[in-house]
């Protein structure tokens, strides 16, 4: 009895790793996994949505952009300047008066086919 009891607990220990395994892959595992999901890296990813929300709240709103990068994340403002540069190929400044441009021209006329997104 004893014996099949302890067979019984080294196949359902087995059966949790095995399951544990495929639950939780490891770092490199779930690295490969993501990119194959994704077509990015997990760190990319994160640094794109983070990017993509500043840019959001930089349109939208009139905080400063000390402020925006502190709030997503980011370590100073010269970090998410950098960052919005290379992701948008433009500064925030820039980004922020094409924006401006943009509102005006839509205020002037619905023809704003060639502007960039500001929202």
């Amino acid at each position: 009895m004893i014996a099949g009891v302890r067979q019984t607990g080294s196949v359902a220990r087995s059966k949790a790793t095995a399951a544990r395994a495929q639950a939780c892959p490891s770092p490199d595992h779930f690295c490969r996994l993501f990119r194959e999901a994704t077509g990015l890296s997990a760190h990319r990813y994160v640094t794109d949505r983070r990017v993509q929300a500043a840019r959001h709240e930089l349109a939208r709103s009139r905080v400063s952009l000390v402020e925006i990068a502190l709030e997503f994340g980011f370590g100073s403002q010269a970090n998410v300047t950098r960052l919005f540069c290379k992701a948008a190929d433009l500064t925030p400044g820039q980004y922020l008066e094409l924006c401006s441009d943009q509102i005006q021209a839509n205020a002037d006329g619905p023809d704003s086919n060639d502007r960039r997104d500001c929202s």
